[in-house]
């Protein structure tokens, strides 16, 4: 079976049979990052994604906040930023769009995107410079969400070895979280990168701010020393 990889559509262009892919580039360090780098016009390779004419199908779709939510707190690395386009976009076109907050995480600040996000987003851009994996993104959720005092008995948190297990874990969509006006009550959290700094993170959210697992998604999307692809 050839190597395959999970890449996040950047764009769909239904009408030309189109989608752009972004890739970040890490060397002859994993097939998919070998392939980006060798490909040249007329390659081929084989897409799967989800049916649009499907309603009831959701694979391959993570963003699904609660209904009711009233923040969105976004956390991600450079390999996650397709899909934090994509999310920023779609809130950027609603109407009444919760207050949000973007922590991204990239290589250098030469790296930095211009993003389409809603006026009342704050987009908080972190280059590493050569500072560890995960560390700019773990100390700017610390800041910005200390530690609570008191936290409650229920945010008991199992622990995952990232070496050999794959962390993924989704919000529950169907979780209660109705009677929140846009821009206040309950928050909703979205983190995806290096899994050792998202499990980091999740610690710290469900574990020492005792927040709702049932409002957050975690997910890993690489681990540093390991191919995945």
């Amino acid at each position: 079976m050839p190597p395959c990889a999970t890449y996040t559509l950047r764009q769909l262009r239904a009408a030309q049979a189109e989608v752009d892919v972004d890739f970040v580039l890490h060397g002859e360090t994993g097939p998919a990052s070998r392939w980006a780098l060798h490909a040249v016009p007329g390659d081929r390779v084989l897409l799967l994604a989800p049916d649009a004419h499907l309603a009831a199908s959701s694979e391959g779709w993570e963003w699904k906040p609660p209904a009711g939510v009233g923040q969105v707190l976004l956390v991600a690395d450079e390999t996650a930023l397709p899909a934090v386009a994509g999310i920023l976009e779609e809130l950027a076109a609603q109407a009444a769009p919760p207050r949000t907050l973007a922590l991204l995480e990239a290589a250098h600040a030469g790296d930095v995107l211009a993003l389409q996000a809603p006026a009342s987003a704050e987009v908080v851009w972190l280059p590493r410079e050569g500072a560890a994996h995960g560390q700019p993104l773990l100390q700017a959720v610390q800041a910005r969400l200390p530690a609570a005092a008191a936290v409650a008995a229920d945010s008991a948190l199992d622990e995952i070895d990232v070496d050999t297990q794959i962390l993924w874990e989704q919000a529950d969509a169907m979780a209660d979280m109705a009677g929140a006006a846009a821009g206040s009550g309950p928050l909703y959290a979205w983190v995806a990168g290096e899994a050792g700094a998202v499990m980091a993170i999740r610690r710290h959210l469900v574990r020492d701010c005792g927040l709702d697992r049932r409002a957050i998604t975690f997910m890993g999307y690489w681990r540093k020393g390991r191919v995945l692809d």
